[in-house]
């Protein structure tokens, strides 16, 4: 792909991004005074839960893929540097796709610390698939649950297909699936290293519980907001979720918005609370996501300061 290609489809995506939040914004009538009104009734005793539970978001991101990074033949990367690769990638995805910020941080850290930054890449889109795969897994009972209008359809599918993706993992780690692995070997050689014995359990346990956690961080924003009704935000996460994950917006603008919005007026939830929940959403979100961010940059400075001296050395 070209340069002038990458420069049109990113300018196209900015484009899109400020159209539907524009749309979004005049059709709820959102004014200064909605989002004075939103902070001034904010629970804020939530706030700290909230951005401890990121903070263990980007750090079960980071186990994730120091695994798949030594899987993939490389030396298994400090957590210190894994950790901050992810907190600048959050930062960073809160004005680019979040995807992508996150395969070029991961590429980045590697070429900064000797690796090989194609690996380092290649082993953060693996992190975002595993992310997706597990989204996609539950979007299915979520689906159901909200054309029947029914959060218990969500909670009892969701269990059971959470359950079936466990049991898959589970017999490939240990070797029951020699066939697959055998077809895997002979067609892509590089992604055989994952079906040795307990990875891919480990793996699919890291991403079942990152998706836990960012449906206890939604859920501490509806917590938070006041807005909205427990069900409809808990059916709300993998539909919303896989929604932004499709359309790769930058920072997610629009697509979450949009997304939200028709989860939860669909369980009736009235306008003025939808404008409330998903100003809340985008405010927290953002606000904690560029400071995970600013810390991840400075600390990655401070490292690369201190290391240049002894690299410059005779």
């Amino acid at each position: 792909m070209s340069t002038h290609v990458r420069t049109l489809l990113a300018a196209l995506s900015f484009a899109v991004a400020a159209i539907a939040v524009a749309l979004w914004i005049r059709m709820f009538r959102v004014t200064g005074s909605d989002v004075e009104a939103v902070l001034a009734g904010l629970r804020w005793w939530t706030l700290p839960a909230i951005f401890g539970l990121l903070v263990i978001h980007v750090a079960m991101s980071a186990l994730r893929w120091t695994r798949i990074e030594t899987a993939l033949g490389g030396n298994p990367p400090p957590f210190r540097r894994a950790f901050l690769a992810g907190a600048l990638a959050l930062g960073l995805g809160t004005f680019l796709p979040g995807p992508l910020a996150n395969v070029a941080c991961r590429g980045l850290s590697n070429r900064f610390s000797g690796e090989s930054g194609m690996r380092g890449a290649i082993g953060g889109g693996l992190d975002q698939i595993a992310d997706l795969a597990i989204v996609i897994l539950l979007a299915v009972p979520a689906a159901l649950a909200f054309s029947l209008r029914s959060p218990a359809v969500y909670v009892i599918g969701a269990l059971v297909v959470s359950g079936i993706g466990w049991g898959i993992s589970e017999v490939l780690s240990r070797g029951g699936g020699t066939q697959i692995a055998s077809y895997v070997s002979v067609r892509w050689p590089p992604i055989a290293p994952f079906f040795v014995r307990g990875l891919l359990v480990e793996i699919y346990a890291l991403t079942l519980l990152r998706f836990l956690n960012l449906t206890a961080i939604t859920l501490l924003i509806y917590v938070a907001s006041r807005s909205g009704t427990f069900g409809a935000v808990l059916v709300s996460v993998p539909l919303v979720t896989l929604a932004i994950s499709v359309t790769m917006l930058p920072g997610a603008f629009g697509s979450s918005e949009w997304s939200f919005t028709g989860v939860l007026s669909g369980f009736g939830v009235s306008s003025a609370e939808i404008t409330a929940f998903v100003l809340t959403n985008r405010l927290i979100l953002t606000s904690f996501g560029l400071a995970l961010g600013f810390i991840g940059a400075l600390c990655s400075l401070r490292s690369s300061a201190t290391r240049s001296p002894v690299s410059s050395a005779p």
